[in-house]
């Protein structure tokens, strides 16, 4: 640690040690354990401009566990797939580097970041299909390089008056070892909300957020731009506002919106949609896949067959409303 009139900077370095297992008693599979161990170091430098603005360097490394999930080796199969873990897997080790700017003022905050990352050892799906059967299974196999820039904005133009953006834009570089499959996409995340205060402790609210361009999903997948809206009022009750009543509407100009992905690589193609009913609230939910084209290779030649699974769930609330209290 070193601090030194507008300087200063920050080291460390932390050891983490995991254990999982899992065992059957019946016997119908073969028990299984791991231990990982972690090595996680970071860095930072400083500078204060002055007493609003800051300028940072920062270098950390996070870790990703593999769950019990996929560790399990045992074979989870049906007529039209099949599933299994695998006990070999280490963590996932991700290292960033990131410049943030940051400005603190009256009316306005302000912070900028962009940073890159990367990892040679993620943990990746490999899907492929044998004998028109989907088979599934995980290994450290993916390799990523990630440029982001981040920014955050906060402004107060009136008293009683906020506005709030957060833009994300990604461009994202990923491979999968093992199924000899590479993906480029470019995103941009965005949300934006303006509150306003009103006579009678009332607060209305309207947000929008959502993302434009392609992001992935997987080193198969990556899903489309979508966009989503939402209006609040809340009003607030008892001494020390320790009651806050709230009604909120979802996108209530629409009847319908979707959220599109889109399988592009490896034996299996095809592409899904998840379908919001506005006026039955975001419960309301609907997962929809056609025409999903299934492609086996067999020595240079192709095969095809289509399959269409469809399955909703659906709640009946036409606005929700939440209470809380301190």
């Amino acid at each position: 640690m070193y601090d030194k009139d507008k300087w200063s900077a920050r080291a460390g370095l932390r050891y983490e040690y995991s254990y999982l297992k899992g065992s059957y008693p019946d016997g119908h599979a073969t028990d299984f354990g791991k231990h990982l161990n972690d090595w996680v170091p970071q860095a930072s430098v400083k500078y204060q401009m002055d007493e609003r603005r800051s300028l940072k360097l920062g270098y950390t490394t996070s870790i990703t566990r593999p769950g019990i999930t996929y560790l399990n080796p045992a074979v989870v199969a049906t007529p039209t797939r099949v599933d299994y873990g695998n006990a070999h897997l280490v963590s996932t080790r991700q290292q960033t580097l990131a410049l943030t700017y940051m400005y603190v003022g009256q009316r306005l905050t302000l912070q900028l970041v962009p940073h890159y990352s990367y990892y040679h050892n993620g943990i990746g799906s490999l899907v492929y299909d044998k004998d028109d059967v989907r088979h599934g299974t995980y290994g450290n196999n993916l390799r990523q390089h990630r440029w982001q820039m981040e920014g955050y904005a906060q402004w107060k133009p009136f008293d009683g008056t906020t506005l709030v953006a957060n833009l994300n834009f990604t461009d994202n570089h990923a491979e999968n070892v093992d199924a000899a499959l590479k993906q480029h996409t470019t995103s941009t995340f965005y949300y934006v909300n303006l509150s306003q205060k009103l006579p009678w402790k009332f607060l209305v609210t309207a947000y929008t957020y959502g993302q434009t361009g392609h992001s992935p999903e997987n080193i198969y997948a990556y899903s489309r731009s979508w966009c989503q809206y939402a209006f609040t009022l809340q009003r607030s009750f008892l001494s020390d506002d320790r009651l806050t009543v709230r009604l909120m509407a979802n996108a209530p100009f629409h009847k319908d919106m979707r959220y599109y992905t889109r399988t592009t690589q490896g034996d299996i193609l095809g592409w899904g949609v998840n379908r919001l009913l506005p006026l039955r609230q975001a419960q309301g939910q609907c997962e929809e896949d056609r025409d999903h084209h299934r492609q086996q290779r067999r020595g240079g030649g192709h095969h095809k067959g289509a399959m269409r699974n469809r399955s909703c769930n659906y709640s009946a609330n036409i606005f929700s409303t939440r209470i809380s209290t301190n």
